[in-house]
């Protein structure tokens, strides 16, 4: 019997794609593009217990501590079975914001998470051409896991804030349980906001207040200063040997 193929995203559901590895062995590597080393953890999940699957979403040009402290504590305080960073592509709200090249950014992503088997790049955003929403990397995503996975969709509590105004936004809160990095003042704005509560299921990530911004970094490298002891010293040295962050990045 040929598995139904997913509506949206036109793609088989992952339990598809690594039951056919033996015909197609090529299919292990598309289902890796968007689950990268869970992949084949999330296809034997069974629905009753599904793989607790974490996404952080970002450029991470440069990815830093704050990235990687805000995975860790989701992480450990949601007992998460992996966390996934989706490498984004071209996000809407930032057209106008020079990236770096996409192999740059991956580059840097895979120095920051060699060795642990927690975390792990999703390519889902980056297969894709042109702009970049997150309800439709989400309904991909959600599409091919089907009820192996639940999602949790990690964010700083800046992009909380705004998530509101994002498209079909009432429609990510019924795929995703949201888990924001808590920092003093981040309570009274999701209070001060109805549309947060209203639209989506909201939970405190406990973290150390790390006052890093990827943007802040880019203009230390163009300056000429060092991003060690902010980002990962793999990472400083890469951007020091390979990235180059101008003033108007």
């Amino acid at each position: 019997m040929t598995e139904n193929r997913d509506n949206r995203s036109g793609v088989l559901p992952l339990s598809g794609m690594l039951q056919a590895e033996v015909a197609r062995p090529q299919t292990s590597a598309a289902a890796a593009i968007y689950f990268g080393l869970f992949a084949a953890r999330i296809a034997a999940s069974r629905p009753a217990q599904p793989f607790r699957l974490g996404l952080l979403g970002g450029t991470f040009d440069p990815v830093h501590h704050g990235h990687l402290l805000l995975a860790q504590a989701a992480y450990e305080q949601y007992a998460l079975d992996g966390v996934l960073f989706l490498l984004a592509s071209r996000p809407v709200h930032k057209l106008d914001l020079k990236v770096s090249d996409p192999s740059l950014r991956v580059r840097m992503l895979k120095l920051a998470l060699a060795g642990d088997e927690r975390f792990d790049i999703s390519f889902t955003e980056t297969a894709r051409e042109g702009v970049t929403y997150t309800i439709d990397t989400l309904r991909q995503i959600q599409g091919i896991a089907a009820d192996h996975a639940r999602l949790f969709f990690i964010v700083g509590s800046d992009s909380l804030r705004d998530m509101p105004t994002w498209k079909n936004a009432k429609a990510i809160g019924q795929m995703v349980q949201v888990l924001y990095g808590r920092r003093p003042g981040s309570d009274a704005e999701i209070s001060n906001n109805p549309l947060l509560e209203q639209y989506f299921d909201v939970a405190p990530v406990e973290m150390p207040q790390i006052l890093i911004s990827s943007s802040g970094l880019r203009q230390r490298a163009a300056d000429g200063l060092t991003l060690r002891y902010l980002v990962p010293a793999v990472v400083a040295d890469f951007v020091a040997a390979h990235v180059p962050y101008s003033k108007d990045a």
